[in-house]
């Protein structure tokens, strides 16, 4: 268009006036309770699929974190301590300790999760691959959007499993007990908008300094 305008094919240049479409950019879809549970009919305890989608559901984490936690990010007070990669921010989870008040009900689900890991027990990840190599994010996040599709399950990815989570600790009336899945400045909301300040997830301060600390999966190093 400018060489049309330079040789005098045109005066003036319409493509100044043409607007980009909007695009309306839709996030990962929450898995509901009736998906999960048909996620877990189709993928049995003793599944690779099935071992992936219980840590991820159960610790709410993102896919970066998922693949490099392990058996050596739990204290002797059963819970499950890491930094996450994209924030920095620490997350608490209940692994063996006992859970808070509002999520007593879920005890159940926490040992389906715990004997889902299993097959996969003996090295430095919960989620090893072949080989007790760790994981890579993008191979299981991929895993999970194609186990979900096995299932008859569309649009279902790893995140939205996150998103599950922390819609059930939202449900179960414990918005600001963030915690367990290491919200930074910002309450998970289906929204994530509302503002609130940090508060303990039920564990005190006195744990949090005992927690070990994240390492990389390449640096990941077993407690003497």
């Amino acid at each position: 268009m400018a060489h049309a305008k330079a040789v005098g094919l045109v005066e003036d240049d319409p493509s100044l006036t043409v607007r980009a479409p909007k695009v309306k950019l839709v996030g990962h879809a929450v898995w509901t309770a009736g998906e999960i549970e048909r996620f877990r009919a189709h993928w049995q305890i003793g599944a690779v699929q099935r071992a992936c989608f219980e840590l991820l559901l159960w610790t709410g984490t993102r896919t970066i974190d998922a693949v490099a936690i392990g058996p050596q990010h739990v204290g002797r007070d059963g819970v499950l301590f890491f930094h996450q990669r994209k924030t920095g921010g620490p997350a608490h989870v209940p692994w063996t300790a006992p859970l808070p008040e509002w999520a007593m009900g879920w005890d159940a689900e926490r040992r389906g999760m715990i004997e889902a890991l299993k097959p996969l027990a003996g090295g430095l990840t919960f989620l090893q691959a072949r080989g007790r190599r760790p994981r890579s994010e993008k191979g299981l996040s991929n895993l999970i959007s194609a186990a979900a599709r096995d299932a008859k399950l569309t649009g279902k990815t790893a995140h939205g499993l996150r998103k599950a989570r922390l819609t059930a600790i939202a449900e179960a009336g414990a918005l600001r007990t963030r915690s367990w899945i290491g919200a930074g400045t910002r309450c998970w909301t289906r929204q994530r908008t509302t503002p609130v300040q940090r508060t303990p997830g039920g564990w005190s301060q006195e744990q949090d300094r005992n927690r070990t600390m994240y390492y990389p999966p390449n640096l990941v190093q077993k407690k003497g």
